[in-house]
């Protein structure tokens, strides 16, 4: 089995100590074994090193300090301690074990994987419990003695003098050092490695869209037709006349003396009378009272579908707006996992441009309604008024803002406006790639030391059109970026006032966020952020401690206090005072944007002339060397031809010109504005 190979599942050689994309091209891997744990990569490109005054070099596939041969393992070399690995002492092993049980490393009978040294290591659900009993040992590259107890964390490393154990996303991964390991196969199941980046990474493609669209449902919820009952006196009612009679008859019968016979059987009838007058009232009441509870247990069970069917478009609403616009927690998870979804938006598409403040109520898009009258004030009413409110209000949503066609105003402490800042940023670099959207940010020196730095790296700041990073901290910077995006933005006025009515689409869209406006002071930009910027393809966003300091171009401004609570007061100059509760920061933000930076994006390719070209753009090379203009001109026959490379008409599509006699020639005339290219165009006639 090949050296640095995971196990006999694993096929190819592979060098697993650590992640790169090429592990064969690693070749020495030295740990200098300090306070603190520092390492050193030797590798086919770059086979030497100098660190701390001392070369490392690797000299007929050995390693070389200072020119002196060293050995593999730990050694001591001008009194520091070193650990030196290659291909020859160490292999790697990728693995999984069951977590609802413990799994110990050590040398103990026991162990499920055993291991020589004294150091015991039990890994226990979501904790690494060591008990540490050798020298250099270190954990998250911080040297440890004594007990302990950590929580895993996916990329906690844990090494030994014989071993380097390491959390991947989806496994275990263990280097050994010697041969004197032994895996149980009931403790531990032994895997290939699983890959941690997307097919063809660093190259990127965007994927088909899953577009999803809100429910517009609409309901109305019926109250029940009201049960009438009878009156308490109903019965007495109903039992007087018969009972009058009975005493009437009675009193007739005395007084008059007549047959005493006839009164009596007409006394009877109407006693009968009185009997089944009362067994229907009994026999109705039961009756009523039976209805009214099948109609109560009807319109329960009406109110409960309803209810339900109302329930689940209001539900998938809800999962449908955290789709739309994740939290900013949520796509740190999204980019650790390289998710089909990053740089999915793109100019044609609606919600180019949106992103979320926080979280808020905000007004459903479905619509229910209730039959019942304003003026009925009864409990089932009141109950029907108060479901339809309910469901009129979707709970704890993004805030959703769009940054296109507008200038926006923030509004708060600088700590709070800062992470708020980033949180927007950090949701248009996730859904836009830097070749549609670009970034420039006006910053302090000491902004720029504490959070910004972070950024430096993330595409989205190297201006595409003008080969520069848009982060701006100091004087000179702003001179020469701010000085060329000036002149960027003059020549786009420009091309707006030519099209007239026609709408012109620019490309890349700038988003320029001030958080410093001293270094604007004195500079000719300043005409410009004095109107609206927007048809010039650029987003602004103010940062201010007070509205009363923000210019009078915004149209959407948006107050955050503090961490807990903030306010979009306007959007599009209409006013809306809605509260929201702004994204909290990203602890794992600078992780997230590193990830981003190693993308590189690839787009579809456009047989379109482009808008510019620069002289070795147009022949196709990266060095002035690879014109190889010398030998152009000892094989060009002048006599014949002097056809010569002027530009393209689509994308490698090359224009020639030709000034001989037989050609275009034999004369010429080069016509434009200063600036337009004339130098550069007779420049590359002259290349040939």
């Amino acid at each position: 089995m090949s050296i640095f190979e995971a196990n006999e599942l694993e096929t190819g050689e592979r060098f697993f100590i650590d992640n790169r994309l090429n592990p064969s091209d690693l070749i020495f891997v030295v740990y200098s074994l300090g306070d603190r744990l520092k390492k050193i990569s030797l590798t086919q490109t770059s086979p030497s090193v100098k660190y701390l005054g001392s070369l490392f070099g690797v000299v007929n596939n050995k390693l070389h300090i200072d020119g002196w041969s060293t050995e593999l393992g730990c050694q001591e070399i001008k009194g520091m301690r070193f650990l030196i690995l290659s291909r020859h002492n160490a292999r790697t092993y990728f693995f999984i074990f069951n977590t609802s049980k413990k799994l110990v490393i050590s040398s103990d009978e026991f162990a499920g994987i055993k291991s020589p040294g004294k150091t015991r290591l039990i890994l226990d659900q979501d904790r690494l419990i060591v008990d540490i009993k050798e020298a250099d040992v270190y954990y998250n590259d911080q040297k440890i003695v004594g007990n302990h107890a950590f929580s895993i964390l996916e990329g906690a490393s844990f090494l030994t003098p014989h071993y380097l154990l390491e959390k991947r996303p989806s496994q275990w991964k263990i280097t050994v050092f010697s041969d004197d390991f032994t895996f149980e196969p009931n403790h531990v199941l032994l895997q290939k490695r699983k890959s941690e980046f997307p097919k063809d990474f660093p190259d990127y493609r965007r994927s088909p869209r899953l577009n999803l669209e809100v429910p517009t449902d609409k309901f109305k919820l019926q109250g029940s037709s009201k049960h009438q009952e009878k009156k308490g006196n109903s019965l007495l009612k109903m039992i007087l006349p018969p009972l009058m009679m009975i005493g009437i008859t009675g009193v007739t019968t005395l007084l008059s003396g007549r047959d005493a016979l006839m009164m009596l059987g007409m006394g009877g009838a109407s006693l009968l009378t009185t009997t089944f007058t009362v067994s229907q009232f009994f026999t109705e009441k039961k009756a009523n009272k039976l209805s009214a509870i099948e109609e109560k247990e009807n319109d329960l069970a009406y109110l409960v579908s309803a209810v339900g069917e109302i329930t689940r478009p209001y539900k998938r609403e809800k999962e449908v707006l955290d789709f739309q616009l994740p939290s900013p927690e949520k796509l740190t998870e999204m980019t650790a996992a390289y998710h089909s979804r990053i740089y999915e938006r793109q100019v044609h598409n609606k919600d180019f441009l949106t992103v979320s403040l926080g979280r808020c109520d905000t007004p459903s898009s479905l619509t229910v309604e209730t039959d019942v009258n304003d003026k009925d004030l009864s409990h089932e009413a009141k109950h029907l008024k108060t479901l339809a409110k309910q469901f009129s209000t979707q709970r704890q949503v993004p805030t959703a803002i769009s940054l296109l066609d507008q200038t926006l105003g923030l509004v708060g402490a600088h700590d709070v406006l800062e992470t708020s800042l980033e949180n927007l940023l950090f949701q248009t670099a996730f859904f836009h790639s830097y070749r549609d959207v670009n970034f420039i940010s006006l910053l302090s020196r000491k902004a720029y030391q504490e959070t910004w730095q972070n950024w430096r790296l993330l595409p989205h700041f190297k201006l595409q059109e003008l080969n520069m990073r848009g982060l701006i901290y100091n004087e000179k910077l702003r001179d020469i970026v701010l000085n060329a995006f000036y002149q960027r933005l003059i020549k786009r006025k420009q091309m707006v006032k030519e099209a007239g009515r026609e709408k012109v689409q620019f490309s890349p869209h700038y988003i320029l966020t001030i958080v410093d406006d001293a270094l604007l002071s004195g500079h000719g930009i300043n005409e410009l952020l004095a109107e609206d910027m927007s048809e010039l393809g650029v987003t602004v966003i103010w940062c201010k401690e007070d509205a009363n300091q923000l210019p009078e171009t915004v149209v959407s401004l948006v107050a955050i206090p503090s961490t807990t609570n903030g306010q979009l007061i306007s959007d599009h100059t209409v006013y809306l005072a809605k509260p929201f509760v702004p994204y909290p920061a990203l602890p794992d933000l600078a992780v997230s944007l590193i990830k981003l930076a190693n993308l590189n994006h690839l787009e579809v390719e456009k047989n379109a002339v482009p808008e510019s070209l620069s002289l070795l753009e147009q022949y196709e090379v990266k060095r002035i060397e690879e014109l190889d203009i010398a030998r152009r001109w000892s094989q060009a026959q002048p006599n014949k031809s002097i056809k010569s490379l002027i530009g393209w008409r689509g994308k490698s599509d090359y224009v020639y010109w030709d000034l001989h006699e037989r050609g275009h020639g034999p004369h010429a005339l080069v016509g434009g504005t200063t600036g337009s290219g004339k130098s550069e165009f007779l420049t590359t006639y002259l290349i040939g």
